[in-house]
């Protein structure tokens, strides 16, 4: 079927044709020839036309024809140029005969000067649309690569994005049982609330495995539990505050983000009685910060370039979901992350 596109185009065309012959008429002949003759002239162009686009369509749409050109842009080549040139010439010697016919021209016979004139226009008409509709159909072609190409890249982006997510869940699980091992010897209380803890933490991870993002709200509500089990191994030593002045429940942000963060202050820093490890959780245009004193206990805070998994694997999702970077500023006695905030409009 011809799109609209194709119609428009090939209507103008038969628009300038026609233009052009009412114009010679009217400078050789009459108003009232050059009017009849061009609402003659513009449906018999046009239906000219689309013949010549249907008839290349079906012709290429050939299979033993398709089988015939196959890969080759050569074969192709020879193969329009035949075509165009028989077409050209079975058509013009219709027309010929047709004005032989009608207009009773039989003094120069039907191979003379109006034959060729007939021939070479239509050779050009036929030329100029085969190769016009080569090139659209490039065009086409260029398009639906560029759009498979864009789908393969979102296709590659969420399949990176839950590779990531599959690299913070080891991390963090590892952790958790090393901590619940140093708890089983001293406190079996301690270790039965560890693992209900540990667990609401994994039921939440579980419930959020498929998402990009989740709310602010959940996030901060799973640190907690995150934080309680920290509690249970350095008591008082660890404190921890969320300084939050503004509405949360807008706020969506990439799971477990929070917690990674948290867990790094942890075991990088060192935490007593004597020196507490204070982890500050505030939120300001639109960015979450998460600070903790500085106290480490490795060289982690002195790479520039390496943050280990768990902070890669955050600035690596951003990258996928917005086109805000995470922020990381250390003045020697805080270490500050600021990590950007989706900001959208949903009901709780």
């Amino acid at each position: 079927m011809l799109k609209n596109g194709r119609i428009y185009i090939y209507l103008s065309l038969s628009s300038i044709f026609v233009l052009y012959n009412f114009i010679f008429e009217m400078v050789f002949s009459n108003y009232e020839e050059a009017v009849m003759e061009s609402l003659v002239l513009l449906p018999m162009v046009f239906g000219f036309l689309i013949l010549v686009y249907w008839s290349r369509k079906k012709i290429l749409g050939i299979s033993k024809v398709a089988k015939f050109i196959g890969q080759s842009q050569w074969n192709k080549n020879i193969f329009i140029i035949t075509l165009i040139s028989i077409k050209s010439t079975v058509i013009a010697l219709l027309s010929r005969v047709i004005s032989v016919l009608l207009l009773e021209d039989v003094d120069n016979g039907l191979f003379d000067w109006l034959l060729l004139t007939i021939f070479i226009s239509i050779l050009s008409v036929m030329i100029f649309i085969y190769f016009f509709e080569d090139y659209l159909s490039s065009i086409k072609k260029n398009h639906q690569l560029a759009l498979e190409l864009s789908e393969y890249k979102l296709e590659k982006s969420y399949a990176k994005y839950h590779s990531l997510k599959k690299q913070l869940n080891p991390h963090f699980l590892f952790n958790s049982f090393n901590s619940l091992i140093s708890l089983i010897p001293t406190s079996q209380h301690k270790a039965e609330k560890f693992v209900v803890e540990l667990s609401n933490i994994y039921r939440y991870n579980l419930s959020q495995s498929d998402e990009v993002v989740v709310k602010l709200s959940d996030e901060l509500n799973m640190n907690k539990s995150y934080i309680h089990l920290q509690k249970f191994r350095f008591g008082k030593a660890l404190i921890y505050e969320e300084i939050l002045k503004e509405d949360i429940s807008k706020y969506l942000i990439p799971p477990m983000t929070i917690q990674i963060l948290v867990e790094n202050a942890i075991k990088h820093n060192s935490v007593s009685k004597n020196a507490p490890l204070a982890i500050y959780i505030e939120i300001s245009d639109n960015t979450i910060f998460v600070s903790n004193n500085l106290q480490p206990k490795s060289n982690f805070y002195g790479e520039s370039d390496s943050f280990g998994i768990g902070l890669s694997s955050i600035k690596n999702q951003l990258k996928l979901i917005t086109d805000r970077s995470l922020e990381i500023l250390n003045d020697g006695k805080e270490f500050r992350v600021a990590v950007p905030l989706i900001k959208t409009d949903f009901d709780d």
